[in-house]
């Protein structure tokens, strides 16, 4: 019976190890304070490869960084819903449509845009009412 018993908590303890390795993280990509920003394609709802919205998980986070595979928005992703978003960053530098993507985001503070944007337009931070840095390619 104990052979039982620990071959079950054996069992228990490798499925709870291989679920905490799913997890994707990154390194801030100024790498200031060495601390890690969450990365998953989870925390957001996609059409293809564009990024149409938040899932609960992605509004609950403070940093979020955009998937590589990300090729843009279909419109604000941060108006609809309470979100806790503070700062956002690309994991990629591809050229992404913004499409509006932080209008009237309340809480963000901080945006890095990736290396290889080629274009803002007016509406991309329209009523971003904290925004407070804009890191902009050259």
């Amino acid at each position: 019976m104990k052979k039982i018993i620990s071959l079950i908590i054996c069992i228990i303890f490798v499925f709870s190890l291989v679920a905490c390795d799913n997890k994707t993280t990154t390194t801030n990509k100024d790498g200031s304070d060495g601390n890690f920003t969450s990365s998953s394609e989870d925390y957001f709802e996609w059409d293809d490869n564009l990024i149409v919205g938040l899932t609960d998980k992605g509004l609950k986070q403070k940093e979020l960084v955009i998937p590589e595979r990300c090729e843009g928005f279909n419109g604000s992703i941060f108006a609809e819903k309470e979100n806790t978003v503070e700062k956002v960053s690309f994991a990629g530098n591809n050229d992404v449509l913004l499409n509006g993507v932080f209008t009237s985001a309340k809480n963000i503070k901080i945006v890095s845009l990736p290396g290889g944007l080629t274009k803002i337009s007016n509406m991309d931070f329209w009523l971003c009412e904290s925004l407070e840095e804009i890191n902009i390619p050259s």
